[in-house]
């Protein structure tokens, strides 16, 4: 069980041409308290703690970050960055996710960019990792061309 803990690696590849998104959402992160990282249609399945990055293809999000958060209630936050990236293909960058006492952080290239509460006070045990891809709807909304390196889960 990993009540609380942090999650970091390097990834490149972000940027506005990237392939793979479902109406411009790339999913490439999460944690979750059940092993099928389904969160539900309603929010009411697996807790999760998830980022996803948006593409050019939607129309009021792009070339952006999104963090959310959930405990599996039916309630759900989902801060976004303001604004876009304006990354190349070839930069590496850093990100990490801190979560503990109902809060997440994500973190971009060591700044603080974003906060979701999944504010509950049951312990949640994040016990299942999907990287480069999550399970939301059985659907794979997996963004292709990103290589991932330096893993490190901590707790």
């Amino acid at each position: 069980m990993v009540g609380s803990g942090s999650l970091s690696f390097e990834a490149r590849g972000f940027h506005l041409n990237v392939g793979g998104c479902f109406w411009g959402v790339c999913y490439y992160v999460g944690l979750f308290e059940e092993s099928n990282g389904d969160k539900g249609e309603h929010y009411d399945g697996s807790a999760f703690i998830e980022s996803r990055y948006h593409n050019y293809a939607q129309e009021n999000f792009h070339d952006t970050f999104k963090i959310q958060a959930g405990a599996g209630d039916g309630g759900m936050q989902e801060p976004m960055m303001p604004e876009g990236i304006g990354w190349s293909a070839d930069q590496w960058h850093s990100f990490r996710i801190e979560w503990g006492s109902g809060t997440s952080r994500f973190y971009v290239d060591g700044s603080h960019r974003l906060t979701a509460n999944y504010g509950t006070d049951r312990s949640i045990a994040w016990r299942h990792l999907f990287l480069g891809t999550t399970n939301y709807k059985g659907v794979d909304w997996a963004a292709t061309g990103i290589t991932y390196r330096k893993l490190c889960l901590k707790r």
